[in-house]
């Protein structure tokens, strides 16, 4: 891994056109914790990021469902669990609590405990619900210092987090005795090359459909004028000081998960030509018109060859039993 490539000089003055220089200076710390801990403290509407995608969400939708208009979280209360009752579930790195409020709008739980380290982001998901919700309860917690007093849980749940944790088989060993015997794991995850190390052929693939595929007028990036005609690896000294967590191990996840638990259902959601491709310059699809459909289109297709020709997927959906 390079010690800092062009690109993180690129993200750099990205960042700072996006979040501002108080968020840089927020990274100065000595402390790993503080630096993981300013990334989920900045709350911030960012329409570059790749998975608001409209179109992006309802093929994901569409892979796991069947259906482009039904979510996860709907889905798999409809599969799984719609003959139960009195469900415990514990969502763990739950981030603004979207899908973790889908979840509890079923009466299949009896609660639902979401757990973060930011207590900003906290506050933020607190924000979206009724204060005296009898369901679901936020709270800012680290899950694997945090004491359960021997709780079990029906549902344990993971979006977006498990890809953040320094030691994923440590985190692993606790879902195994907190999960009730016939409780199930439920995985939306980044499980790609750590720390966005793409191989030499992928960034080759991915930088000739960005100079072929994708149109001048789509390459500026978020409030700047600066174009994006190159994709690069992420440097080392960026990920340190950005998030120290992010992807460390991700590589990791599937090889545990397959070593611990028993597979009820995985699918491939891709996200290895899309997720580096459309950083920064996905807010040009968020509207739903003919140009975009048909660029995002070709995009699906050849994120699907690429899938093909590396044998593997970046993110995955799954749901496991003990």
């Amino acid at each position: 891994m390079q010690l800092i490539s062009i690109g993180d000089f690129v993200d750099l003055i990205t960042v700072v056109n996006e979040k501002g220089i108080k968020f840089i200076k927020s990274k100065f710390y000595f402390s790993r914790a503080k630096r993981m801990e300013s990334t989920w403290q900045c709350i911030y509407n960012n329409s570059s990021d790749w998975w608001l995608v409209p179109k992006i969400r309802k093929r994901w939708n569409f892979i796991i469902s069947g259906n482009e208009q039904v979510t996860y979280p709907d889905f798999v209360v409809e599969k799984y669990l719609n003959k139960k009752n009195n469900l415990k579930m514990l969502s763990i790195g739950c981030g603004g609590g979207t899908a973790e409020i889908a979840f509890s709008k079923h009466p299949c739980f009896e609660t639902i405990l979401a757990i973060d380290i930011s207590p900003k982001i906290i506050e933020h998901a607190k924000q979206k619900i009724t204060t005296n919700d009898p369901i679901l309860h936020f709270e800012c917690k680290n899950f694997i210092t945090m004491d359960l007093n021997e709780q079990k849980f029906d549902v344990i749940h993971f979006n977006s987090s498990l890809h953040h944790f320094f030691n994923i088989e440590i985190a692993l060993n606790k879902v195994k005795k907190i999960l009730k015997k016939d409780g199930i794991m439920i995985i939306n995850e980044y499980v790609g090359p750590n720390r966005f190390q793409w191989t030499k052929t992928r960034l080759l693939f991915i930088n000739k459909v960005l100079k072929e595929i994708i149109p001048q007028s789509h390459k500026y990036r978020l409030n700047n004028r600066i174009k994006k005609n190159n994709v690069y690896r992420v440097g080392w000294l960026r990920s340190v000081f950005s998030d120290p967590s992010e992807a460390i191990y991700s590589a990791q996840i599937l090889k545990l998960i397959h070593a611990n638990f028993t597979t009820i259902a995985e699918v491939e959601l891709g996200g290895n030509l899309l997720h580096p491709l459309l950083k920064d310059i996905a807010h040009h699809f968020i509207e739903e018109n003919s140009i975009n459909s048909g660029l995002l289109q070709k995009l699906f297709l050849l994120e699907d060859q690429l899938m093909v020709s590396e044998n593997y997927s970046d993110f995955i959906f799954g749901i496991y039993s003990k």
